[in-house]
């Protein structure tokens, strides 16, 4: 799971390398000729191309346009190898943005609003919003990524290997709006970043397509986006009143 995400990647391609291809790979050959043992690599959705019809499959084009989705299909690559080759019990997750309380800045994630938009407001704090309100995003809430994780883990089999999780698609007007419906004094304003924008303008349109994983594993969404919302700002509430 440990890994560096899509602005660090960019940002020092040959760290990148080191922690997400390297870093599996030192998870991976210890394990790999372990009989029983079963390998699970976090991988993203970041490894498609863009222009694929809708929703997206995992037999889809698989060409990543930066170093943060290149490095997880290397990882990936990497496990399906050494299935081949050994039997290895690789299975692996391509998640969606990964959305939840308690995420930093420091991560390098592009899709940091998806979490700051509900965290920020039940903090109290204002947002400056780094994409425009019109920018959609596919997502995964932390607890529905948390559970598909279990699943795939525990399984007895995975005949695909590697899996779609996503909880749906997030509009961020929509997601503001879901928050001033809980929050009504929620401060945001709007100033799109080029950088973070470059990024997830490409997604706009993207449905994940989670049937695989629904067929081979029972495991679907728990979370709609109002639910996310929601239970973030639980999760943070919550955190408030015990400290």
């Amino acid at each position: 799971m440990a890994g560096i995400l899509t602005a660090g990647c960019d940002r020092d391609p040959a760290m990148a390398v080191d922690v997400n291809m390297k870093g599996f790979l030192n998870v991976l050959m210890p394990l790999a000729r372990q009989k029983g043992r079963v390998v699970v690599l976090t991988s993203t959705i970041g490894v498609y191309g863009r222009g694929l019809p809708q929703p997206i499959t995992e037999d889809m084009k698989l060409e990543p346009d930066g170093w943060y989705g290149l490095t997880k299909l290397s990882a990936e690559q990497m496990g399906l190898l050494e299935n081949r080759r050994n039997g290895t019990d690789f299975r692996a997750v391509r998640l969606a943005a990964v959305t939840g309380a308690g995420r930093k800045a420091a991560s390098g994630s592009a899709s940091l609003f998806t979490s700051y938009i509900a965290e920020k407001a039940a903090r109290g704090e204002p947002y400056e919003i780094e994409v425009t309100p019109d920018t959609a995003y596919p997502v995964v809430y932390i607890k529905d990524a948390v559970d598909a994780l279990f699943k795939l883990a525990t399984a007895p089999k995975a005949p695909s290997r590697i899996y779609n999780i996503s909880s749906g698609r997030v509009v961020v007007e929509k997601m503001v709006d879901a928050v001033r419906a809980r929050l009504p004094d929620a401060r945001f304003t709007f100033k799109p970043v080029d950088d973070i924008m470059a990024v997830v303008s490409g997604y706009k349109e993207w449905e994940i397509s989670c049937e695989t994983a629904r067929r081979e594993l029972g495991w679907t969404p728990t979370y709609t986006p109002d639910a996310m919302v929601n239970d973030i700002i639980d999760v943070v509430r919550g955190s408030s009143e015990r400290t």
